[in-house]
Order: structure tokens, then C-alpha cells, then sequence
């Protein structure tokens, strides 16, 4: 793997491009989905199943995944994947089967696990070189543009040519991944490891999944606009779309400034200092300040899902790809985990207090990261 000057930067790119087109079958299903599950056959239960299936298909065999990387390389990893995530989208469009739908969420979920740890590994390249989080921020903000266009332009198909048709669509535009995963540099065979996954969380694991629990839980739960109750169900796709495509849009444009200053003050300075961002954004929203609070949320958000990842490969004492692994996994079972408390609690307690409580939750976390690593804990 290349892994410095110009060359490590071509490898950023190229692997940002291939999720940055192999993911659009992902986030169009969320847009579509939720809305037209009668298209597809399926039920409101089914919809659940399908939209939470890939998540917990990566929190029991992301570590697997790593480990096939480490053996057979970025590269023939991105290529497997890349194929994967075309197949998954055609099949969207294609099968009436909900099992069969539900292998296709299970193949993009292990598709994503894979390009989610290459796009990382050809962006850290060595570690270094000082320019590592600039690499990993560009491609994080890279890979997010891809995902905005499928929600914007896919949602507008789904309109104007049907639910199922959009897919097939967008299972069209997304073969280009396949050709930028052809193009990136092979890598020297290695040794399989024996490295785990799960094993003793670092403080930074630690900390995203209460992050995860507590963002994609509680705040995603009761923020999010219930569409479709004043609008037609044509305008509510449109509408659900542009809200999609604007969280990416988002991270396009923090991702790349986080990696920056990561390498220019720290990673893990920038992440506890963004964790700081989002607490405050909780309170406001607790304190009766819900638009500026939203605000501050959505953007600093987008700087913790880039700086987390940085801080495991920083302090990995093993293979980047494996700590970069665990990381995911721990943030995806915090993702998996939240929405159910919030669900359990959101309608019992008010909206001021619940956010109290989740900024104090998080506020524990952030102090407790802050402390462990100031002790020198890995």
C-alpha cells in the first residue's frame, strides 16, 4: 500500500470514491423505505428488521472482516466489496422475496464494514507522515458526497419513475465503484493475525458507544420531523430526501477541517473538545434553544464521527485496521442500542429534562475518556 506524497493521497481518493458510489443503494434506502415498504412487499415490521439488519450484522463480524482484510489486502478487500454493494443495490429493486431482501441488507452491511476499514487503512497510510488526519477527514468527506446525491436525485426518481425503478437506478450509477476499486494499489501478502476485535475496549471505544447511544438514539429519535403529515406522500419523499442529503452534505464539509486539525493539534484534543461542542448543543436544546442547539449538534457530530476513528488507529498497539475495527463495532452497538432506551423513555420524561439527561450522560463519558487518557491508558 502506498503511503506517502502524491500516491497516498491517490489511494485516499480512489477508496473514498469507491464508497462514495458503492454506498448510494444504502442511504436511498432510507429515504425510500420507511415510506413506500408496500412497494417492496413489506410490512412496517419488515422495514425495521431491514433498515437495523446491516448494523448488526457489522457488530458480530466486523472483526472478521478485519482480519480477512489484513490477510488478503485492502485492495482484493475493496473489490469484494465493491461488487457486494452493486449486487445488494439491483437487488433492492429486484426481488419480492423479504428473506432475500434481507440478505441483500446482510451483504451491504459486511460490504460497508469492509469499505469502511480500507477507505481508513489507504488514508492512514503509515501513520507517519503528519498528513494522516488531513487524509482520513478529506475521505471521510469524500465518501459522504456519493451518499447525498443518491438521497437527493434518487428520491426524485422514486417519484418520477417508481420506488423499485429508483434502484435499479441507482444500482446502475453505482458501477464506477467497482472500477475505482480495480485501480487502487495492491498490497504486499500478509500474515493473518490473531489479533481479536473483542477484547478489552480502549477509552475511546468506550466513549462512542455512549456517543452512539446517546446521538443516534435519543437525539435522531425526537429530532427527527414526522414528514407526511401536512405535505403529500410525493412531497414528503422529496422532503425526506433533502434532509438526508443534507446531513452528508454536512460532513463534506466538516470531515475535511476536523482531519486537518487533527494533525495540527491532536486527535484526541479535537475529539474531546467536539464532544464539549455537542454537550453544549444538548443543553441548549434542554434549555429551550432547540434550533441552535440542533445546529450545534449536527455540525460537531460530524467532527466526532471523523476525529473517533483517528484516535484508535493513533493508539493502536496492534494492527490499525483491527483498532479501527473495534471502534466501529463499539459505536455500532451503541447505535444499535440507543434508539431502543430512547424508544422505552422519550415518552415518559419531557423533552427539556431528557436532554438534560443525555448531556450529563455524555459529559461522564467525555470526562472519563479525558482522565483515563490522561493516565496513559491505550
Amino acid at each position: 500500500m502506498a503511503t506517502g506524497g502524491q500516491s497516498a493521497w491517490r489511494s485516499t481518493l480512489l477508496s473514498a470514491g469507491v464508497l462514495a458510489f458503492a454506498g448510494m443503494g444504502d442511504a436511498l434506502i432510507y429515504v425510500v423505505l420507511p415510506l413506500e415498504g408496500a412497494a417492496f412487499g413489506l410490512s412496517l415490521f419488515w422495514v425495521g428488521i431491514l433498515l437495523s439488519a446491516n448494523r448488526f450484522a457489522r457488530v458480530l463480524l466486523y472483526g472478521e472482516v478485519a482480519r480477512l482484510g489484513v490477510r488478503i489486502g485492502p485492495r482484493n478487500l475493496s473489490v469484494i466489496a465493491a461488487v457486494a454493494a452493486i449486487v445488494s443495490t439491483f437487488m433492492y429493486g429486484l426481488v419480492e422475496s423479504p428473506w432475500l431482501q434481507l440478505a441483500a441488507r446482510i451483504a451491504w452491511g459486511l460490504a460497508f464494514a469492509a469499505l469502511n476499514l480500507t477507505t481508513l487503512a489507504y488514508a492512514w497510510g503509515d501513520g507517519r507522515d503528519g498528513r494522516s488526519g488531513a487524509r482520513m477527514g478529506a475521505s471521510r468527506g469524500l465518501r459522504q458526497t456519493g451518499l447525498a446525491f443518491a438521497c437527493a436525485a434518487g428520491a426524485w426518481a422514486a417519484v418520477a419513475i417508481g420506488p423499485r425503478e429508483s434502484f435499479l437506478l441507482v444500482g446502475l450509477m453505482s458501477l464506477p465503484a467497482l472500477a475505482l476499486a480495480l485501480m487502487l494499489p495492491k498490497a504486499e501478502p500478509r500474515r493473518a493475525t490473531e489479533e481479536r476485535v473483542w477484547t478489552r475496549p480502549a477509552p475511546v471505544d468506550v466513549y462512542i458507544f455512549v456517543f452512539g447511544a446517546v446521538i443516534d438514539g435519543g437525539f435522531i429519535m425526537t429530532m427527527a420531523v414526522v414528514l407526511g403529515e401536512d405535505a403529500s406522500p410525493q412531497g414528503a419523499m422529496i422532503a425526506a430526501g433533502l434532509s438526508w442529503a443534507l446531513r452528508y452534505l454536512v460532513v463534506v464539509a466538516v470531515a475535511p477541517v476536523s482531519g486537518i486539525l487533527c494533525d495540527r493539534w491532536g486527535a484526541t484534543r479535537l475529539l474531546l473538545i467536539s464532544s464539549g461542542a455537542v454537550i453544549a448543543g444538548l443543553a441548549a436544546v434542554a434549555f429551550g434553544a432547540a434550533y441552535a442547539g440542533v445546529v450545534a449538534v449536527v455540525v460537531t457530530r460530524a467532527m466526532v464521527d471523523t476525529t473517533a476513528p483517528i484516535v484508535a488507529a493513533q493508539q493502536a498497539t496492534g494492527e490499525v485496521m483491527i483498532a479501527v475495527s473495534r471502534n466501529a463495532t463499539w459505536r455500532d452497538m451503541g447505535a444499535a442500542v440507543g434508539p431502543s432506551l430512547a424508544g422505552l423513555t422519550v415518552g415518559l420524561v419531557a423533552i427539556g429534562p431528557y436532554y438534560a439527561g443525555m448531556a450529563l450522560l455524555l459529559t461522564a463519558a467525555t470526562l472519563w475518556t479525558a482522565r483515563a487518557v490522561r493516565h496513559g491508558r491505550p
